[in-house]
């Protein structure tokens, strides 16, 4: 795990520095771009990142974020811990607003696996994570201690813990963290020193605390023992411990704290209950009914705190699909404080688990089949970008369109048969023999090569050059196909010039995974070649349905 980390909290080089593009606005000084790069939100910044390599070291700076601060332009960002309970592996996400208001859950490759059962604490813009196990099988102890910098997404080895903890919950005052777990002192991290107080806080409370959800209000932190269904509070100040009967009224978990005011879904009763420690009561949430319907039979649901909003995710199955969905909801405090209403600001299903274009124009292919009719007939439908208008359909040859992509401004599909070709400027369809040699499916174009993996022919990265009217076999990637010779499925595609290749992992384990390849071309002995170079492998997405929200952490960009 140790190589791991160090790999992903490398920084970029001065030599790598120095070879960037120079900035697209050379006629500015850094400071202005940095100064309207601030000023823009962070919904537009993947976007930007494409603009040059320059763009793309700005975005992810300190600087800009330092600015960001100084301007009063940050933004509170909502990652998520999700556990995959296929195979008890915790990955890092991140809640991301896309341009058209719509949200998603975005997996951090950059990022590690995540402890299980480990200390989450957000504190501006970073994550410390501190002990837990390495997995629920091994239930090896973990004293490691980490620090995520949210803004270049890299991890940083801080002291590990002077005392081991198999279950560690933790939360932030007055600039410390405090971490406990079961049979065990409390823990305290210094975030200014980044190191750890001399003397450990020492446990008063009889028996042993099984500490499993830990909440900070009003400068106290609770803690809830589900096994022996007590909830300490911990007085920071004058460092003692204490009982709370009434916050103990109601077996929460998994909840949150907004504005000193502790939250959490009850399933059992399908409603929102809010604690304020100040006036010792409960109280139910009004206003969410429509929502609280929709959540009633979810297998399990989270709420987090996110700029002063509550984050509510849970279960939900649509159709056939099982999906994880999230609701963003606004509080109120009404009748002198005695009430509380939500209101939903958006709801949305954040993880869910053929056509080419030429000259802007999108071509559609597609076939229709007539019950009465044995033969399938494939159609062409013509979408204009500019005018945003289609143009008629027509009828092209017999089959079904398994596949579309692009080359040389020829659009090339095939069907059951036959690889077909169209040409815009003729305005004709033509077989392609030679393209017909291997039944293609699922695959991309990178300078305009086709390339697809066979399944069937020994399971290979093939390539198709229409220029030479040539297959060629991808070498390199011995490594890559022997870890997925067992995969069902894979697809290809193209990105930024390389190559990235999906596949599904083997039968036991559910998800899949992605690998980017650099391409390179090569002459030996009179002979084109082409190689391939992996960049970087990963587990990229695990079905909806064997995914759990396990912590959320509201961060400052």
């Amino acid at each position: 795990m140790e190589d791991s980390l160090r790999m992903s909290s490398k920084t970029r080089s001065k030599k790598e520095q120095s070879s960037e593009q120079p900035s697209l606005i050379p006629s500015l000084p850094e400071e202005i771009i940095v100064d309207i790069l601030a000023r823009v939100g962070r919904c537009r910044y993947p976007k930007l990142s494409l603009v040059s390599k320059h763009f793309r070291s700005l975005v992810t700076s300190h600087e800009l974020y330092e600015r960001r601060s100084l301007l009063g332009c940050t933004e509170h960002s909502l990652y998520v811990v999700l556990c995959n309970k296929e195979n008890d592996n915790h990955y890092c996400y991140v809640l991301y607003r896309k341009a058209n208001g719509n949200h998603s859950l975005v997996l951090i490759p950059s990022l590690p696996k995540m402890p299980r059962k480990g200390g989450f604490v957000a504190v501006g813009s970073r994550i410390y994570v501190f002990g837990g196990l390495n997995s629920y099988r091994r239930k090896k102890i973990q004293t490691n201690a980490i620090s995520i910098d949210c803004i270049s997404q890299t991890v940083h080895l801080l002291p590990s813990m002077n005392v081991t903890m198999s279950v560690s919950v933790a939360d932030i005052i007055d600039g410390k963290i405090y971490v406990t777990g079961y049979r065990c002192n409390m823990a305290v991290f210094n975030t200014e020193t980044q190191m750890w107080e001399p003397k450990t806080i020492p446990e008063t409370m009889n028996g042993y605390m099984w500490a499993c959800d830990c909440v900070v209000m009003a400068g106290k932190m609770y803690m809830r023992d589900p096994v022996n269904s007590f909830v300490f509070v911990y007085e920071s100040k004058e460092i003692k411990w204490e009982m709370e009967k009434m916050l103990n009224k109601f077996e929460w978990k998994d909840a949150c704290v907004v504005d000193d005011v502790l939250y959490y879904y009850d399933s059992g009763w399908d409603v929102l209950r809010a604690y304020d420690p100040k006036e010792s009561s409960w109280v139910v949430v009004n206003g969410l009914q429509e929502l609280l319907a929709d959540a009633r039979f979810s297998a399990w649901s989270y709420t987090g705190s996110y700029g002063g909003k509550l984050a509510m995710f849970y279960s939900k199955i649509t159709g056939k699909t099982k999906v994880i969905r999230c609701a963003e909801i606004s509080l109120e405090r009404r009748r002198q404080g005695k009430k509380i209403w939500g209101k939903v600001e958006w709801c949305d299903d954040v993880l869910v688990g053929v056509a080419g274009v030429i000259d802007g124009k999108i071509y559609v292919t597609a076939y229709t089949k007539i019950s009465w009719d044995t033969s399938a007939k494939m159609v062409m439908a013509v979408f204009n970008t500019e005018t945003q208008i289609w143009d008629t359909a027509t009828e092209t040859m017999i089959g079904r369109p398994y596949g579309c992509v692009v080359m040389a401004g020829k659009m090339y599909t095939r069907d059951a048969r036959n690889s077909i070709v169209y040409d815009l400027k003729e305005s004709k369809w033509e077989t392609d023999k030679r393209l017909n040699m291997f039944k293609w499916e699922g695959g991309c174009v990178v300078d305009d090569l086709l390339y697809y993996f066979d399944i069937r022919g020994g399971k290979v990265l093939r390539a198709y050059d229409p220029r030479k009217s040539s297959w060629v076999v991808v070498k390199g990637l011995e490594r890559l196909v022997a870890e997925g010779r067992f995969s069902e499925s894979y697809y290809t595609g193209s990105c930024r010039g390389k190559l990235v290749l999906f596949f599904s992992k083997d039968r036991r384990i559910k998800g899949i995974r992605c690998a980017q390849i650099s391409l390179e071309r090569r002459h030996h002995q009179g002979r084109s070649e082409i190689w391939g170079k992996i960049d970087w492998c990963d587990d990229v997405f695990f079905r909806s349905d064997d995914l759990f929200v396990t912590k959320t952490l509201d961060v400052i960009l």
